[in-house]
Parts: structure tokens; sequence; C-alpha cells
């Protein structure tokens, strides 16, 4: 439009880089945010320093309190999942499996954890009941060389008859 100047910053998925961002998005006296902050703590931190300076935020896919979230309902589109993960499991392995991995990432709060409680729920929902014994949980930490490394130390203590879900 030539109207609008796109001003971006990379918070390297990292908390402290994430505040440097903000804070230099703050000294340019801009009109909107857009951010994606998987940190709940900091997320919140950084629009509420937004919020002060009058300046709207818009959170994509991670909610942050005070603003305006752009995303999914993460309850039902884990549910979802969850329940055509269950038919899968159903239609290929009778509705049997060993072992339920579950990533997840607890920095990023409550409010996305609801995804994969949907999705264990559709799970549940879908499956013959299994026990909480099957279902391991890893915490991740949204890279590729730390996910990795965590799944592949899980995986090799799991015999590789086993049937494995992962949500």
């Amino acid at each position: 439009n030539g109207n609008i100047d796109l001003v971006l910053g990379d918070n390297q998925l990292d908390p402290v880089a994430a505040v440097r961002v903000a804070d230099h998005f703050l000294e340019q006296n801009l009109d909107l945010v857009i951010e994606y902050q998987v940190d709940e703590v900091t997320g919140n931190l950084i629009a509420h320093r937004f919020q002060q300076a009058g300046i709207p935020v818009i959170a994509v896919d991670i909610p942050m309190v005070g603003a305006t979230y752009f995303g999914v309902d993460n309850y039902v589109a884990g549910k979802m999942a969850g329940v055509e993960l269950g038919q899968v499991i159903d239609k290929r392995w009778g509705g049997v499996f060993e072992y339920l991995i579950v990533v997840e990432q607890e920095r990023t709060g409550k409010l996305l954890a609801m995804r994969i409680q949907g999705q264990i729920d559709g799970l549940r929902e879908t499956l013959p009941p299994f026990s909480e014994n099957k279902i391991i949980r890893l915490d991740f930490d949204n890279t590729f060389d730390g996910s990795y490394s965590v799944m592949r130390e899980t995986l090799d203590q799991i015999p590789t008859t086993d049937r494995i879900a992962v949500v």
C-alpha cells in the first residue's frame, strides 16, 4: 500500500531476547504488534508493556493476557486430532497401543496445554479405556536438536515391537 512499514524482530524462542525485541519495538512508537511468544510468563509481561504504551497486540497461536488472540480453540482442535488418531489406532492396531507419548512444552502455559488435553480426551472418547501408565509425558524445548534428543532417549527405552502413539 505504500503507507505501511513492517518492522520485524526475532525472539529466537528465548525469553531474554523476546523482552529485548519488545523493548526495541517500544522505542519505535509502533501502531500495532503481532507477537508469537511460546513462553507464557514472558508473553504476559510483553503484552503488559505494550498495553502500558497504548500499543495493541495480536497474539498468534498462543494466547497472551490483554492481547487479541488469533488462533484456534486449542481444546477443540486437540480433541479433533485425538479422535482422528484414535480412529487410526483402532483401524490399524485394533484399538490397542503400548505407549502414548505426549509432547508438551510446559512454558507455553495452561491455555495451550488444553490442546494436549483435547487430544487425550479425543483418544479416550474413541478407544477402549487405557491406563495413565501408558502415557509418557515429555517436555520439549521447541527446537529440532533438543526435541530430537529427548525423543531419541525415550524411544531407545521402548521395545521396537511396541505400538507407540504420539500427540
